[in-house]
């Protein structure tokens, strides 16, 4: 029976172990999670502009995170935006060919969005506050992001 029992808290020190693990490496995207200044984990990335002209819209219910692809200069650069339900709200809806303007924050390969300005169209919307958070996290269900 002693063998049992140690065996039992060994498995169960393991899976301690690896909860403790997986937890660390879910590491600051987590929406509970925030910066001791209240600000959200996204705001630590360097802040980014982006001007250029919008090549690909990619924007609709279950095709993953909306994003733009523009080119600015011979570069392109990847601009993720908020849900599609937000910008529909927004009646937010850049085309391709259109002049954007891009306030964001450096994520990954590209740019999480913040600001998003269409000259042409003399429209702008904002998808995140001054402290990083989305501002559309308290438009649905009257959550609040903290």
């Amino acid at each position: 029976m002693t063998r049992l029992r140690r065996l039992v808290f060994l498995l169960m020190g393991l899976m301690t172990a690896a909860a403790i693990a997986s937890a660390q490496r879910a590491g600051p995207w987590r929406w509970d999670l925030q910066q001791s200044d209240g600000r959200a984990p996204i705001a630590s990335s360097p802040v980014i502009e982006v001007k250029g002209k919008i090549t690909r819209v990619q924007v609709g219910y279950r095709r993953g995170m909306p994003f733009l692809e523009v080119d600015e200069g011979g570069r392109t650069i990847t601009v993720f935006l908020g849900p599609p339900w937000y910008l529909i709200e927004k009646n937010f809806s850049p085309k391709v060919g259109a002049m954007v303007e891009v306030k964001g924050y450096k994520w990954n390969d590209g740019v999480m969005a913040s600001t998003v300005r269409l000259p042409g169209e003399n429209k702008t919307i904002q998808l995140r506050d001054k402290d990083g958070w989305p501002t559309w996290q308290s438009a649905c269900c009257g959550r609040s992001r903290r």
